[in-house]
């Protein structure tokens, strides 16, 4: 997939890097139509979806009550890889064309 899809995570030096590759390669695949990092605090940022191709249908037809997007999951799993530490697993704010979701250290 690094190679093919030209997802280039492993050029990453930095969990902001890693999550802006991610966010490009949904991008190029037409998946969505953007996802981005917005930095709040030290270690604490809000990850959002904007034009997810699955937004229209799954995100009105479904409860969507305490889950978490999957886009979400993978930023989750770059931020245990670059930050050294795991994040706090909580549900997404799903909107008609993406979500939101707060990625910060869990108190585990």
């Amino acid at each position: 997939m690094e190679e093919d899809g030209g997802l280039k995570l492993a050029d990453s030096k930095t969990f902001e890097e890693a999550v802006s590759a991610f966010g490009d390669f949904l991008a190029k695949g037409k998946i969505v139509r953007n996802c981005y990092l917005e930095k709040i605090e030290e270690d604490k940022y809000v990850f959002r979806v904007e034009g997810c191709i699955w937004s229209g249908k799954v995100h009105t037809q479904v409860n969507l009550k305490d889950v978490t997007c999957p886009y979400a999951m993978v930023a989750m799993a770059l931020y245990k890889k670059f930050k050294g530490q795991v994040a706090n697993e909580r549900e997404s704010e799903y909107f008609y064309n993406g979500t939101e979701t707060i990625l910060e250290p869990s108190s585990i």
